[in-house]
């Protein structure tokens, strides 16, 4: 709930202050539920809290990862392949921890090689940017964009 609250502090502080982006669609877009409306270039995913459903995505995809809905930098998140026993445990830890459902996906081992993220060209993020690093002093190289439907 600290992220949220200090979108509403920021909304407080505006206009006397500066602020970028506005901190109610900073609020509304978050980045794993947002990237939902690209569903072709991601893998099979489930966003749910029912053990059962995430047993079932489990045993149709065998190689799964698990991994809260908000949060980043790969905090929390945890890969679990169809002979792991502590898929139970894992959901019990994550609902005490929050009531927030997880996101479930098919693991694919391409990740090893680092996620892409797409950065303007010719235009830099601002030094300030949470993601500015992902983007600012890292090897930049032209990279082929993969649907998942094919």
């Amino acid at each position: 709930m600290a992220y949220i609250t200090n979108t509403h502090l920021l909304q407080l502080i505006h206009p006397k202050t500066l602020v970028v982006n506005d901190p109610a669609h900073v609020r509304n877009a978050g980045v794993k539920l947002w990237i939902l409306e690209f569903a072709g270039l991601l893998p099979p995913t489930l966003i749910s809290r029912e053990p059962a459903d995430i047993a079932v995505f489990r045993a149709d995809y065998k190689d799964i990862i698990i991994k809260p809905l908000f949060g980043d930098g790969g905090a929390g998140v945890f890969r679990i392949t169809a002979e792991d026993s502590n898929l139970a445990s894992l959901l019990e830890m994550f609902g005490a921890a929050t009531r927030e459902p997880v996101m479930v996906q098919q693991y694919r081992p391409e990740v090893r090689a680092g996620d892409k993220r797409v950065c303007p060209r010719k235009r830099r993020p601002p030094p300030f940017s949470r993601n500015a690093g992902r983007c600012l002093g890292r090897e930049r190289k032209p990279a082929r964009i993969v649907s998942y439907l094919q």
